[in-house]
This record gives structure tokens, C-alpha cells and sequence, in this order.
């Protein structure tokens, strides 16, 4: 339960979105088992709906004691205009220990 999440979103060689971490008290980062959840990212940059046809996602843990997730990630970009772009990825599942942090990348 003290395993924080991080992530980040690049368009265009730049970070547009990015979580480090969710809270303090970890209570928001305990992910109950099968179950779906989601983040909100704080942005960073403002590409455009067009630059942000592709990109890449990063996805990781930095954990505490021993940890396995298996994820199938689910990226909603939404713009100012109403559009929103939306990319599903393949299931991923990541071991970590204290020495060894999980990291899925995965493009679009």
C-alpha cells in the first residue's frame, strides 16, 4: 500500500503531463486487487490536438517491499477546444522490489 505511482505523458520530445506521486498519507494510492482506477495528471504543456497524434505514456511504481501490477493502461487526453484523444495499450505487468523499479513505456 506505500507503492506510489508515477507517470508522465511526451508529445513532441517534450513532457505535456506528468504524476509524481498521489499523496501523502498513501491512501490514494492503494489499488485494490481487479479493480479499474484512474489519475488525473497535472499538465505540464499544451500541445495541440494535432502534435498529440502521437506521443509516449510512462508508467511506473516506485516501490515499497515487493510489488506486481499487471495494467492495461488507458490514456484520455482532452483538449481545450472539447476534443479528446483517447489510446488503449496492451496489458503490461511489471514485478518491483526496492532495488528494481517497474516502468512500462508504451507509444502511440
Amino acid at each position: 500500500m506505500d507503492s506510489q505511482i508515477i507517470a508522465s505523458v511526451i508529445v513532441g520530445g517534450n513532457k505535456v503531463a506528468a504524476l509524481e506521486c498521489c499523496s501523502s498519507d498513501h491512501k490514494i494510492d492503494h489499488f485494490n486487487n481487479d479493480t479499474t482506477t484512474s489519475r488525473d495528471l497535472a499538465i505540464v504543456g499544451a500541445p495541440t490536438v494535432q502534435a498529440s497524434q502521437h506521443g509516449t505514456l510512462h508508467l511506473g511504481i516506485q516501490p515499497v517491499g515487493n510489488d506486481t501490477w499487471d495494467v492495461i493502461p488507458t490514456l484520455i487526453l482532452k483538449f481545450s477546444d472539447g476534443s479528446t484523444i483517447q489510446k488503449g495499450f496492451q496489458q503490461a505487468i511489471t514485478a518491483c522490489t526496492h532495488s528494481n523499479h517497474g516502468e512500462i513505456v508504451a507509444n502511440w
